[in-house]
């Protein structure tokens, strides 16, 4: 009875061996991959950054060149969103 337990005890920790094993070549297959992911994120974060502060500078231009303008965009813009926040 005692070997059989001793037996049961070598086959998990055989079989943990093995899933370990499986799961460091799994981990390792994958390293690359999710460096790229990383980089690509990275890259789109980057491109979204210069994006937005061209577009922010070009907003802040049209302001300076036409206060007026702006003003009353903003003032529409407030009353479309209050009338939408009053329907909610």
């Amino acid at each position: 009875m005692l070997g059989g337990i001793f037996h049961s005890v070598d086959d998990v920790r055989h079989e943990l061996n093995r899933m370990r094993d499986r799961i460091e070549t799994i981990g390792t297959r994958l390293q690359p991959r999710l460096h790229a992911v990383a980089d690509d994120a990275s890259d789109l974060g980057d491109q979204a950054t210069r994006r937005m502060r061209h577009e922010a500078a070009r907003v802040s231009s049209a302001v300076q060149e036409q206060p007026l303008v702006a003003l009353g965009l903003a003032l529409v813009a407030g009353f479309i969103i209050a009338s939408m926040v009053k329907r909610g």
